[in-house]
């Protein structure tokens, strides 16, 4: 049990007196999870978080469903540029693939545009090679083909 400050708290009714440890069963994986003490202090004093709010995620899960929203984001500006810098094209590709393999981005269209830009202008960069794998090997192209993004 870890005690609480409770001019700290935002609450609508009653605040939380103290803190304890809540074995709790992760809404995406099915697994179990604990919420611990000093996890809801963090939560609740720190960030503010109302304490009527619940921890539903294990910190795994939460982890990529963070890491899902940053690669949205990012993809999100990047794939509006008409011409991206090598390296926005590795941010482009990287961002690609992780919401590719979340299975939030299919339009294998618009992937086998960016497969074959990055296949000739950064032939080298490892995310490069991930894209291929997650479009299949059968839709390669020779690095000298391909039409932009």
């Amino acid at each position: 049990m870890l005690m609480a400050d409770t001019s700290k708290q935002n609450f609508n009714v009653f605040p939380r007196e103290c803190y304890v440890d809540m074995r709790k069963i992760c809404r995406s994986c099915q697994r179990p999870f604990i919420f611990f003490a000093a996890e809801q202090k963090h939560w609740f004093e720190v960030l503010q978080f109302y304490v009527d709010a619940d921890c539903v995620h294990c910190p795994e899960c939460r982890v990529q469903r963070i890491a899902a929203k940053r690669a949205c984001q990012r993809y999100s500006s990047l794939i509006l540029l008409a011409k991206p810098t090598p390296d926005e094209l590795q941010q482009l590709v990287d961002a690609s693939v992780l919401l590719h393999a979340q299975g939030t981005l299919k339009s294998r269209n618009r992937l086998g545009k960016l497969k074959n830009a990055a296949l000739r202008l950064i032939p080298d960069y490892p995310g490069t090679l991930a894209l291929i794998d997650a479009l299949g090997k059968k839709d390669a192209l020779p690095p000298n083909q391909g039409k932009g993004i």
